[in-house]
């Protein structure tokens, strides 16, 4: 899945919203994910090199975590049937520390 640069700010900006819809910060995200703080900032700001499986596991993470917080997740670009895609793409599995449950 390539994004252009429309899409990458939209993405770097629902990351942005969903951490404070879950209110976890992302240090909280990088223990529940076994990450690094660094490489939970670089894949929030899609930085190059980052690795594609691990803007959908930080995005799993957060569905997760939004939810749990009794609220409703909002990804446009990262959505539920792109997510669906990028299971055949990058053989997608759960992510660490987010529920069983595929969003």
């Amino acid at each position: 899945m390539s994004l252009d640069s429309a899409q990458l700010q939209r993405v770097v900006k629902e990351f942005e919203h969903n951490f404070a819809l879950a209110e976890v910060t992302p240090a909280e995200a990088a223990v529940a994910l076994s990450w690094t703080p660094e490489r939970v900032q670089r894949t929030m700001q899609l930085d190059s090199g980052s690795d594609p499986v691990d803007v959908w596991h930080l995005r799993d993470y957060l569905h997760a975590a939004v939810k749990a917080a009794g609220r409703r997740p909002s990804f446009t670009v990262l959505s539920s049937r792109n997510r669906l895609r990028a299971v055949l793409w990058f053989g997608l599995r759960p992510a660490p520390g987010a529920s069983r449950s595929r969003p």
